[in-house]
């Protein structure tokens, strides 16, 4: 009866590290893919940005050649337009 149970014991260590090593190995299968999946994902965005900013600089160009009024000239017409709507 003793060696049978040491048997079984042995049998579910064996069966209990197998499990874990499998268990292991396909976690760190998922964990490789997700890493490669981030470096892609960071890959598109710094791409994506580097897109947008050459887009806004061309926008922001254009409208400042377009408009040729400074933030300071703005800020004094907004005061100016405040003051004279408080007077009436």
């Amino acid at each position: 009866m003793e060696e049978n149970a040491l048997e079984f014991l042995f049998a579910g260590f064996a069966v209990f590290w197998a499990g874990l090593f499998i268990y292991l190995v396909l976690l760190q299968i998922r964990l490789r893919d997700i890493q490669q999946e981030v470096a892609t994902l960071e890959e598109r965005l710094t791409e994506s940005e580097n897109t947008d900013t050459s887009y806004g600089e061309a926008i922001s160009t254009s409208e400042s050649t377009a408009d040729s009024t400074t933030p300071n000239e703005l800020s004094k017409r907004d005061t100016t337009t405040n003051a004279s709507s408080r007077d009436a």
